[in-house]
Parts: structure tokens; sequence; C-alpha cells
């Protein structure tokens, strides 16, 4: 019997080791195909491993323990996480950054192996190997250029650089250079994987620059080694007697168009200068000098500029004091329809003020609520809280409040208005005595109304604050007073 059970034993112990073997089989990796990476760039690549079979599957990662010797031509290859599970026909992806020497041999591919294996059998794993061609410098991006072929003095040159980056990496040491004799610029940009940009650059061309071709060189450089060049012709233009410009300055509600005509020759020179404005703008501008000729929208100016000197036209076009206007009529509009037609007040007020000579200060306080509207306030509450060396006498005269409760902050004192109508308003009052020895200036907070419109909106006000004096009799002889 006992031999019977040990084979039993070990036959389930084959079984089992069968069954994660084969459960490891189903096991699929996939990645890109060769990749491309530029000496000392670090590059990005994306591994799906799929569980296809129904078990789950605690998986570990390892790379070549090689990789990073000195005689590897890879600086380190990088994944997180190194251990993780896959649950039956799920599938997920690892990222691995696999980074080249700067001393790598270029136009050559290079592989290494990335390797999976069970966590709880080791010995059950499979290798993906990843192939990354090292690229030469030219091939690492490509530039196209689009440039003005003619340009005037004074005027600005442009050019447009298009750089699209060949690798599925980033390229964070990449630099453009523009250059020329009449000017010179470097920029400095990162490229993502894969990623188109252009880059625009203008230059100032001096008005003193004479007339002819000029050649533009521009240079792409990746990790200060040069992978583009190009060159482009342009022609700086011949300019005529007269130069100029005209300019644009806008303010608030304003513009000034100022124009300049300078003689350059060496004969006096007769020029016209057009404008046309519409008929708002003509309404509210003002010319210095004066146009020579004025037809329907269109003004002209004739001048005669000698050489050397210079003539200038300004136009300005001012809608301020319109402005103004309105909004001083706009101004006295709101104000007179708060003045006259006006929400909801609320007032506060002490009316009457006692002091005895044993210290306590007795106040009388008056609250003010009114709908200056025509529409129904609904839920209408009125909210008072009193410090805490102040408390209320438990006698009201007019309306007894709701509730009055000991708060952190003090007594509060609600009353429910419920309903106030149109022009309706409630007069409220209420007694408070100070606690003894409370001597000085007493300020009492602003009572908050909290109601809710027609249309069911929430709405609080507050009233002013009130401030008494306690401690000081009001009450001159003693055999007098008044017990409270």
């Amino acid at each position: 019997m006992k031999l019977k059970n040990i084979l039993a034993i070990m036959a389930m112990f084959a079984l089992m080791a069968s069954f994660a073997s084969a459960r490891f089989e189903d096991v699929e990796i996939t990645g890109p195909g060769i990749e491309q990476a530029a000496a000392g760039s670090t590059i990005k690549v994306v591994l799906t491993i799929n569980n296809k079979g129904s078990e789950n599957i605690i998986f570990g990662v390892s790379r070549d323990p090689f990789v990073t010797l000195e005689s590897s031509w890879f600086e380190s290859i990088m994944f997180s996480p190194n251990t993780f599970t896959i649950e039956g026909t799920e599938s997920r992806e690892l990222e691995v950054s696999v980074k080249f020497k700067k001393t790598v041999p270029t136009d050559n591919t290079y592989q290494t192996a990335i390797t999976f294996y069970q966590l709880d059998k080791p010995e059950l794993k499979k290798d993906f190997n990843l192939m990354i061609r090292a690229v030469s410098p030219e091939n690492i991006l490509k530039a196209a250029i689009d440039a003005d072929e003619m340009v005037m003095p004074g005027k600005m040159y442009k050019a447009k650089v298009t750089l699209e980056n060949n690798l599925n990496a980033v390229l964070p040491e990449s630099e453009i250079v523009v250059a020329s004799e009449l000017f010179e610029e470097r920029r400095a940009l990162i490229l993502t994987p894969w990623q188109e940009r252009a880059v625009d650059f203008e230059f100032l061309i001096p008005d003193t620059t004479r007339p002819g071709t000029y050649t533009a060189s521009i240079r792409v450089y990746y990790d200060k080694q040069l992978v583009s060049r190009k060159e482009v012709t342009f022609t700086v233009s011949t300019v005529s007697d007269v130069g100029g410009e005209e300019q644009v300055e806008k303010g608030f509600l304003w513009k000034r168009i100022s124009v300049t005509r300078q003689g350059s020759g060496n004969t006096p020179t007769e020029t016209t200068y057009r404008k046309t404005l519409t008929s708002a703008e003509r309404l509210f501008a003002s010319y210095n000098p004066e146009p020579s000729e004025i037809s329907g929208d269109s003004l002209k100016w004739l001048l005669t500029v000698s050489p050397g000197t210079t003539q200038k036209i300004t136009i300005t076009i001012n809608y301020r004091p319109v402005f103004w206007a309105m909004l001083a009529i706009i101004a006295f509009t709101v104000f007179a329809l708060v003045v006259f037609k006006r929400g909801v007040s609320l007032k506060k007020e002490i009316i009457s003020h006692k002091t005895t000579h044993d210290g306590f200060t007795e106040i009388k306080v008056r609250l003010h609520i009114k709908n200056h509207g025509k529409k129904y306030l609904h839920d209408a509450v009125l909210m008072e809280v009193l410090p805490h060396h102040l408390h209320p006498k438990k006698e009201f005269a007019t309306l007894h409040p709701e509730a009055v409760e000991q708060g952190e902050k003090g007594i509060r004192i609600k009353w429910n208005l419920e309903k106030l109508g149109g022009n309706e308003e409630r007069i409220i009052t209420y007694t408070v005595l100070t606690k003894m020895g409370i001597i000085g200036s007493i300020e009492m907070q602003p009572t908050l109304l909290r109601y809710k419109s027609k249309e069911g909106k929430v709405i609080s006000i507050k009233s002013n604050k009130v401030t008494f004096m306690s401690g000081h009799a009001d009450i001159a002889p003693k055999h007098k007073h008044e017990h409270l």
C-alpha cells in the first residue's frame, strides 16, 4: 500500500509540473521589429505579454546580466515593474528603456534579450530579443526649408525650418543654426519620438543693406554633431528714392496711424499717401497735417520729400469721449434704478441704552426689514448672533423668535418671517443685557436675512454693525436707580 501511495504522489507532482509547463507555454510576447536609435540616445520599446491560458501567472522579468559591461554597446536597459501578475486570457504592456553608448558604431544592428519567467518556477522562461539599429547622424533628422526669396531693406526676412525626427527616441540636444553675412541665430529644441516640428525665424534686414543676392545657411545639430545642412539664396531689393513705414498704435477705444516718408534720393521727390476710413472712423478722426484731398471715404496726401528729410502724417481715431458720455448715462441710469427701485433693505439700530451703577448695561435693538420690490419673499429667516458677553432678555416686544440657541460664537436668535409681501416691512425689537464687569465699547455684528426669490434662488443680505458703550452709568443719583 505504501508503494502505491508513493507512486500516486509522484504522479500527481508530475501532472502539476506538466500543467504549469503547459500554462507558461500559453504565454505570447510581442514587440516592434527593428528599432532605430542615435548614438547616446534613449528609446522606449513597448512589449506586450499575452497570457492565452486560463490560469493566472506571476511573471518575473530580467535583462542580460552582461548588457552593461564595458564591452557592451548598451549603456543601460531599464523597465518597471520587474514582477507582475497577468490573469488568464488577459495581457499587459511593459515599457523598456534602452540607451546606447555615445561611442556605439553606427549603421549596425545590436541585439539584447529580455527574459520573462514564471516567478514560482524560474526554470519556465521565455526570451524576447530586442533589436536596435544605431543610425548615422545624417539619418537622425530630416530638414525642410521654406524661406523668402526676396526682401526689402528695413523689412523682416522670414525662414521656416521643419524638422522631422526619424527615430522612436527623444532628441534633447537638437539645435538649429540659421546664418548669413546679415544675421545669425541659434535655437535649441527638444524633439519627441517621430515628431515633426516647424520653427520660424525672422531677421530684420538693416536699411543700409546693399542690394544683391545673399546665401543663408541652415545647419541642424544633434549632440553637437552636424546631421543636416542646407543653403538657400535670397535677394535684397533696391529701394526707391522715398522710403518709409506705416505704424498702427492701439489703445483703449483709440487708434493712431503714423506714416513716415523719408527722402533717400538726391532730388526732391513727390509722393502720395492714400488711406481709406469708414464713415464711423472719419466721424471721430483728426489729422496732422490735413489731407490734400477727401473723396468719400478716401483720403489723399500729396508730399514733397527732400533728400535726408522725413515727413510724418498722423491719423488719430478717438472714440473715448463718446464712451465716457455713454458710461455716464449708464451710471446715472443704474443709480436711478438703485435709488428708486431697491430690492430688500435691513437696518439695525439701538433705540435705547441704560447702564446701572451695578455695571449692567441694557440696550434695546430694532431691526427694520423692508421689501422695496413688488414680489413676495419666501422662507424669510432672520438670524442674530450675540457675543458671549451679551444675553437676550426673555421678553420680545414684537415677534417672538423661533429659537434661541447657545453656540460656539455666542447666542443665536432666529426669527421665522415666512413670507414678506411686496412693499411690506417688518420691525422687530429685542433687549439684551451685558454681563457684570464689561466696560468699554462693544460692537454687535451685522444681522443676517436669508430668503428665497420667486424663482427659488436663495439670497442673503446683511445689516449694518452697531456699537455702544458698556459700564458707564447714565443714571446719576443712586437712589433714583431703576432696577432691571
